[in-house]
């Protein structure tokens, strides 16, 4: 088992847009991906849920099985600032700074 904890983009359009991503991303890999911090706990890969987090909150990443490790490292290009890092609100997605 595998978990990050990661902060969504403080700007509205750029959160929507990292939830849908790491949703297609987790939706990659056989491994049993969880999003969840204090109030919320869903499937990573339910498109239903992409809502369910606002801009800039903070939440974990838990991935379990056998390529955990490999979908944790490609949430990390998503979310290049886990928020153990420094300048966490000020560290967009290189992939959303692209579209932009």
């Amino acid at each position: 088992m595998k978990s990050r904890e990661y902060n969504l983009a403080p700007e509205e359009k750029m959160a929507r847009e990292q939830m849908m991503e790491l949703i297609l991303i987790s939706s990659r890999f056989t491994s049993s991906i969880t999003v969840e911090n204090e109030e919320k706990h869903f499937n990573g890969k339910s498109i239903l849920k992409a809502g369910e987090l606002k801009k800039g909150e903070r939440f974990y990443v838990v991935a379990d099985g056998s390529d955990a490790k490999e979908a944790i490292e490609a949430l990390d290009r998503l979310f290049p600032c886990a928020v153990n890092q420094p300048d966490v609100q000020s560290c967009p997605s290189k992939k959303m700074q692209k579209r932009g």
